[in-house]
Formats: C-alpha cells, sequence, structure tokens
C-alpha cells in the first residue's frame, strides 16, 4: 500500500486537531488494509504465490531473476489476481486523495496503470515473471520518490503558511498604540507621632530682705 504518515505531522495543526486525524487515519487505512490482504488470501490467486511478492519492492532475487512465464494456471490466476483487485485499488486512491490531495491520488493511479500493462505483458506471455517484477519494483520506486517530492512541497507550503500566520500577529500587535501604564502607588511612609514638648519646671528663689527690698532669683 502506498501510505505516507507525513499528513499526521503537518505544522499549523492543533494537537487535538491532529489526533483527530490520526485516529480517522488509522481507521480508514485499517479499511483498506483488510480489503487487500483478503486479496492475496483468495483461493483463485494462489497458483501465483511465490512467483509476485505482495510488496512490489520485496522481490527475492530468485523473483527478479525469474525467466519462467506464466502457464494457463497461472494465467487465470493473473486475470482473478486483477479483478480482485479493482476495490482494493479504488480504496487505496480514494485514501490517498482524501489525506493527500488530488495529485497524489493521479499519481497512485498511474502507477496502477502501469503496472497493470505490465502484468497483461505477463499474461500474455510476452515478459517473464522476473521481467514482470523488476518492472514493478521500478514503477514503485518511481511513484515513491515522486510522492516524497509532494510530500515536502506540502510541508513547505504548511511552514510557510504558519510563518505568514505568526508574522501577521506580530505586526498586529506592533501597529497597536503603547497601553499607558497606571501611575504607581505611593509607597506609605509610617508618620511619626507629635510629641508635645514638656514645659521645663522654674524655680524662684528669694533672698533675705534688705532696706525694705527682697530679691529673688528664678532659674
Amino acid at each position: 500500500m502506498f501510505l505516507v504518515a507525513a499528513i499526521l505531522l503537518l505544522p499549523g495543526c492543533a494537537d487535538m486537531q491532529r489526533q483527530k486525524l490520526a485516529e480517522q487515519f488509522r481507521q480508514d487505512s485499517d479499511a483498506v488494509a483488510a480489503e487487500c490482504e483478503a486479496v492475496v488470501r483468495l483461493p483463485a490467486v494462489q497458483p501465483l504465490v511465490g512467483f509476485i511478492p505482495i510488496q512490489a519492492d520485496q522481490s527475492s532475487l530468485e523473483q527478479l531473476s525469474d525467466t519462467r512465464t506464466p502457464d494457463e494456471a497461472q494465467q487465470r490466476a493473473l486475470s482473478a489476481l486483477n479483478s480482485a483487485q479493482m476495490r482494493c485499488r479504488m480504496m487505496q486512491q480514494t485514501l490517498i486523495g482524501k489525506y493527500y490531495g488530488d495529485q497524489a491520488a493521479t499519481l497512485y493511479d498511474e502507477y496502477v496503470q502501469k503496472t497493470k500493462a505490465a502484468m497483461a505483458e505477463l499474461w500474455a506471455g510476452r515478459i517473464t515473471f522476473g521481467s514482470f517484477n523488476t518492472q514493478r519494483a521500478s514503477l514503485y520506486s518511481d511513484m515513491k520518490t515522486q510522492a516524497n517530492a509532494l510530500a515536502q512541497e506540502a510541508r513547505q507550503r504548511a511552514q510557510a503558511a504558519d510563518e505568514a500566520r505568526r508574522n501577521a500577529v506580530l505586526q498586529g500587535l506592533a501597529a497597536r498604540p503603547p497601553t499607558p501604564m497606571p501611575a504607581p502607588a505611593p509607597v506609605f511612609q509610617p508618620v511619626q507621632p507629635y510629641i508635645i514638648p514638656t514645659p521645663a519646671v522654674r524655680t524662684t528663689t528669694c533672698g533675705p530682705s534688705f532696706g525694705g527690698y527682697t530679691t529673688c532669683t528664678t532659674r
């Protein structure tokens, strides 16, 4: 299956949105995987077991160098495989289009059509199993390279969009007039209590009278 989980790491998604998307992606991809895995277990396609790998990029050296062409039982198995894969391929393309966009879905469809053409050549006996497996692996590698390029472009666009949003927010904040700061509250200064001075006590002392006069001294 052609599934790239980079969509789950796109910048700009909130954590909750990303988790929700991841869960929906898991459910959808599990449904596709179940449909496609059922194809290889069909009794009608068992004559091809060992001749064609399930995964395009997992051919053994024996499978890549196999010089045999299909016999009648294998030709019938190829016809059954092609028919059984139709729903699997349709579900895969829908899944890719939903999560990766039309370009990725078109890329996958091109891979399917080219692989189907190579299978027709194999069915007709014009190429060997080894040649088919080699072509299929090459087609898959090309598709994966192009898919990675699309994913990289998508990440760059998402990052640029995030950067533009951040800059817009910063510019908006910079354009606002400064908010006046409130005057600081006065620092409390304790008032020293006023102490009424105590009047000095004065003492008057008078001496003995002399000639009718009395001398007094006040201190």
